[in-house]
């Protein structure tokens, strides 16, 4: 532009024109900038409570859950092996992942070489391909447009526009677009021969460059539609936030809903067995009731003292009572370790960690 302003003697309209086109390129760049703000924080924001919750908080939970006598759903094992996971190797795995997520970001968005694998997925994006093309269209007027304008020759001004664009489906058009204007086509026969011409540039602007052409003013044309994309581009940015809202909401509730339903599954299975127990105790004379569920404990501490087991081939608990043919006050699981205190015929008599004291049918019970 230098060069053919100093010719043809237009050398400040170029430079001036070199300088709004500098202007309008950075402020594409900063509306890019500002438009990416809003879903990086709340992504970033989002991976923090993940981390939080699997270091922090789940493994809590499986300390609760491991101590209630149900069949935990596969969700609930496997959030809580991730927790379990998290917490033993965290100081070592988080940084891990941190460092492999940058580096794949790097080679998705960054790399030059595979950075097109980035920009197709965003293509694919419902809010995020129309904000893209829009930032185009707004680069391919304005630098066409201005070149054409300062007396460049059409295929310079082609190889301008493709040394200035990064994105690999734009620069491929703009490469095909230059190669079949030297072979002296026209811009409408060029992109009717263009495959999947409309997802780059919609067919109204089309039918406007091409009148544009045809009427002697491409340079115009061009220009006023770069500045209706810019006025486009200027409102997407604004409201991208709200237009990306409802993407990100779904990915933050799907990861809270995996976790909400991990947790609630066993409380409804605990509360399913406290209200319809499994009772296969021997018959009684006295009306059978359950008063609360006794939890079993994992280790109990043996100081010269009778121990016995819990054992029943047809049931996963047997009922306790307050003495030998008395009322059921309980249930307990099978297997734990408990106090023996005295046998009288059929019952024995032992004491929980919390120093109850209940009779059992000796036939559900094992010396130790």
């Amino acid at each position: 532009m230098i060069e053919i302003g100093e010719q043809s003697g237009r050398l400040s309209e170029n430079l001036e024109v070199i300088n709004i086109q500098q202007q309008k390129e950075n402020a594409i760049r900063s509306k890019v900038k500002s438009a990416t703000l809003y879903p990086v924080f709340v992504l970033v924001f989002t991976f923090i409570v993940a981390v939080f919750l699997s270091w922090f908080v789940l493994p809590k939970l499986s300390n609760v859950f491991s101590s209630l006598n149900v069949e935990l759903p596969w969700i609930t094992r496997a959030i809580i092996s991730t927790g379990n996971f998290v917490s033993a190797n965290g100081l070592n795995f988080i940084p891990i992942v941190i460092v492999l997520l940058l580096v794949l970001l790097y080679f998705i968005f960054i790399f030059r070489k595979t950075k097109f694998i980035g920009e197709a997925f965003l293509f694919t994006v419902p809010v995020v391909k129309d904000f893209i093309r829009q930032v185009q269209l707004t680069r391919f007027g304005f630098i066409l447009g201005s070149l054409l304008e300062s007396g460049l020759p059409v295929n310079d001004a082609l190889d301008s526009l493709i040394s200035s664009t990064s994105n690999k489906k734009y620069k491929e058009f703009y490469i095909y677009l230059r190669k079949s204007i030297d072979d002296g086509n026209s811009f409408q026969k060029s992109f009717k021969e263009y495959p999947k011409m409309r997802k780059l540039i919609p067919m109204p602007i089309q039918q406007i460059i091409v009148a544009g052409e045809q009427s002697g003013g491409l340079s115009a044309t061009l220009t006023k539609v770069a500045e209706n994309y810019e006025s486009k581009m200027d409102n997407t940015t604004k409201n991208l936030a709200v237009m990306l809202e409802p993407i990100l909401l779904i990915l933050v509730g799907l990861g809270v809903a995996i976790i909400a339903i991990g947790v609630i599954l066993p409380i409804y299975s605990l509360l399913d067995n406290v209200n319809n127990p499994n009772n296969s105790a021997p018959a009684s004379s006295a009306p059978a009731r359950i008063e609360e569920q006794v939890a079993i404990p994992d280790e109990v501490v043996i100081d010269q003292k009778l121990f016995l087991e819990i054992i029943s081939d047809s049931s996963d608990s047997v009922d306790v009572y307050d003495e030998p043919d008395g009322i059921v006050v309980g249930q307990l699981a099978m297997g734990g370790n408990f106090e023996l205190l005295e046998q009288e015929d059929d019952w024995t008599k032992i004491s929980l960690p919390d120093e109850e004291i209940i009779w059992i049918p000796s036939q559900y019970v094992k010396i130790k």
